[in-house]
């Protein structure tokens, strides 16, 4: 059994996969140094694919948005142009053609929509509205930065924006993409990196409830049988709904693009992040990887005498009682050191 810290070494950012380049053709004329899309006190990291778009005075928003709010169900009928948001019993249903909106409450709206590829974007303030949800908006550098919030007693926006800051990406001529090299200023982060390649359905299943009682999402290393087995895909389903990033585990670089085009085709977000082995390294630097190295904790070891790093992966590799009473430990210390728990970036890795 290969261990998880040889391979949170190897993180890597998967410059050469061209495919989602090709999936997802939207500019990317601005380089982005912040993130534009939240959800409570998370970043939604495929804004720059899908950016927060302004149309007749409303803030339209993908509605894969939505889709990342744990609870919340979206469907789609083609053939009778309905879009469906469903959050317990409330929900929206937008015909995207006449864009008339039908709520829960039997009231009818008109609601601004557009389709850009394969992603409709809908009025952020209407739907979130209608599931029960409120909707921040700022300008920060130049930018607006939206907000879905499901709960009030939250970070403020500005230390929730400042927390993630992301390398600044951009797209080349040739449609590749490249990345500064320069780190922006960050503050101390946690990372709980979940090895579902090594854990059980159940303990997958059991470490998400922990993600969703505490409101924090993780990092998940995962492979393509996750993505094939029924049982495993549900929890790879349910973190990604918690805003958890995914980590490709594979032995060559086919076998990566393999697993990539399944999770854009599952949960239309793909990942840059790779963990493989060290006879694959050389393949990686060749076409143009980034290795990004990492500070790990031992999930064993005291967090109160922990000195936390710019970013601190705790690696977790099974889950039963002594992994949550740790994990719950290592929650309180973050909190109290003013550390930041969070998912590693998928695509910059940081």
């Amino acid at each position: 059994m290969k261990k998880i810290g040889k391979f949170l070494r190897i993180l890597s950012l998967v410059l050469a996969l061209s495919a989602i380049v090709a999936v997802f053709s939207l500019p990317q004329a601005e380089e982005y140094s912040i993130p534009t899309l939240y959800i409570d006190n998370r970043a939604w990291y495929m804004y720059s694919l899908f950016p927060l778009t302004e149309q007749n005075g409303a803030y339209l928003v993908p509605s894969s948005l939505f889709g990342a709010v744990d609870g919340v169900e979206i469907s789609t009928d083609e053939a009778r142009s309905c879009l469906l948001f469903q959050y317990g019993e409330n929900f929206i249903s937008v015909n995207t053609k006449t864009q008339n909106a039908l709520l829960h409450t039997g009231q009818v709206k008109k609601i601004s929509v557009s389709q850009i590829n394969d992603e409709y974007f809908v009025d952020s303030q209407i739907c979130a509205q209608a599931l029960g949800f409120s909707v921040e908006v700022a300008e920060f550098e130049q930018k607006n930065v939206l907000r879905i919030k499901t709960q009030e007693d939250l970070l403020d926006l500005k230390t929730l924006v400042e927390r993630n800051r992301v390398l600044s990406e951009s797209t080349n001529s040739d449609g590749s993409d490249t990345f500064d090299s320069t780190p922006t200023r960050r503050e101390r982060n946690l990372v709980f990196c979940a090895d579902f390649t090594e854990m059980s359905a159940e303990e997958q299943s059991s470490f998400a409830d922990f993600l969703s009682e505490n409101k924090l999402s993780a990092s998940i290393i995962m492979k393509k049988d996750n993505l094939t087995s029924p049982e495993l895909l549900n929890n790879i389903i349910r973190v990604n709904a918690m805003g958890c990033s995914f980590i490709i585990q594979a032995k060559n670089t086919p076998e990566i693009s393999e697993c990539n085009a399944l999770l854009r085709t599952i949960l239309r977000n793909g990942t840059r992040l790779v963990s493989s082995p060290d006879n694959l390294k050389l393949a990686l630097d060749s076409i143009g990887y980034i290795l990004c190295e990492t500070e790990n904790a031992k999930l064993t070891s005291n967090p109160n005498s922990h000195e936390f790093e710019k970013l601190t992966v705790i690696e977790i590799t099974d889950f039963n009682d002594n992994t949550k009473s740790n994990l719950q430990k290592w929650t309180a210390a973050a909190n109290q050191k003013d550390v930041f728990i969070r998912a590693l970036c998928p695509a910059t890795g940081n």
